[in-house]
């Protein structure tokens, strides 16, 4: 897994702001200063996210990744910011932010749900990557990318992290202008559904195709599993309820017996990649938010609070509060710093 070294393009700056040393820190986290020349270069997840958190814990600062985010610009999205602003509507925006992810991250999950009058915009993040400053990162770029492409035009009604309250809310309702939930049961935003159908002041369908044809055309980074598709559609689909094996082979426009045999070649099994998902996750809320453990029992598609303990004692030979109480003492004070 894999992030964009421009994702990066405000981190020294930012780390000078709070009093870090940015370069030190960029090295610990095994990330060559050469590697940020590059802004389309790859950088791996994993010490991406854990340089973010170790950022946010020296400095004291817990809207550093926010701060990230609102110091970007929609032209550094690259090629396919030329994209989206040329779309016809917000809806367009979004669905585009979907089908063209791996451009912005490996990592990062978009999706979209309309129920009558209001419209659920999530960014989450592949487990278990999904630590409190790279959400904040993540949805601090969503807002600024559809907040960008629309000049201005689309806001949403509320914004939500299932992490638990910084010490500091004002830098995010600042930057949001919306009222922030946190111990949410997502991450993003929701709006009115006819708010997906602000025109952009820049639609231009010739240009669009354009764009598009020219991104259709790069060569993506190295070409993913079956595994990890699995395993995105499961992280994606778990707190829906509908994790099972029919809906993850819909998701992915496979038939079960073909997603099995294709799991099957790579050494992997549905089931396995699906109780690993439920391991990070897991970890993810119980360690990174206050959220009960009930919710968490829910968003992990199990009945009742019960059928979960059962499960989390027998992969981890200890209760969930147990393990979330143990994680609270080693980081010192809660909310604990998310480690990978």
């Amino acid at each position: 897994m894999q992030v964009r070294a421009v994702t990066f393009s405000s981190y020294f700056s930012i780390a000078k702001q709070v009093g870090i040393d940015g370069p030190r820190l960029l090295t610990e986290a095994g990330i060559a200063m050469s590697d940020l020349e590059d802004s389309e270069a790859r950088l791996p997840a994993n010490a991406a996210v854990r340089l973010l958190q170790r950022s946010a814990e020296l400095s004291a600062c817990d809207s550093f990744g926010l701060r990230m985010a609102q110091a970007r610009s929609f032209a550094s999205l690259g090629p396919v910011s030329l994209l989206l602003e040329h779309l016809a509507t917000v809806g367009d925006v979004v669905e585009a932010m979907i089908f063209f992810r791996r451009m912005l991250a490996d990592i990062v999950l978009v999706a979209l749900e309309k129920a009558d009058d209001v419209a659920m915009i999530t960014f989450d993040l592949v487990p278990p990557y999904g630590s409190p400053q790279a959400t904040d990162l993540t949805v601090g770029l969503g807002f600024m990318t559809l907040a960008g492409a629309s000049g201005g035009r689309w806001s949403s009604e509320s914004v939500h992290f299932t992490h638990s309250r910084p010490s500091d809310t004002a830098p995010f309702e600042a930057f949001f202008a919306a009222p922030v939930q946190f111990n949410s049961s997502f991450n993003g935003f929701t709006c009115q559904t006819s708010s997906l159908d602000t025109a952009l002041p820049l639609a231009n369908d010739l240009m669009a195709q354009n764009a598009a044809r020219l991104l259709g055309s790069q060569p993506m980074q190295e070409e993913r599993t079956l595994a990890d598709e699995v395993t995105q559609a499961i992280a994606q689909l778990l707190p829906k309820g509908r994790a099972t094996l029919e809906c993850v082979t819909a998701n992915l426009g496979l038939n079960s017996r073909t997603l099995q045999r294709g799991l099957k070649a790579e050494d992997q099994a549905f089931g396995r990649l699906l109780n690993d998902a439920r391991r990070d996750l897991a970890r993810q809320h119980l360690a990174g938010s206050r959220m009960p453990i009930t919710e968490i029992a829910e968003l992990l598609g199990y009945s009742t609070p019960a059928s979960f303990a059962r499960w989390f004692h027998a992969e981890f030979d200890v209760t969930p509060r147990e393990w979330r109480s143990a994680q609270w003492q080693i980081s010192n004070s809660p909310p604990p710093i998310w480690k990978i």
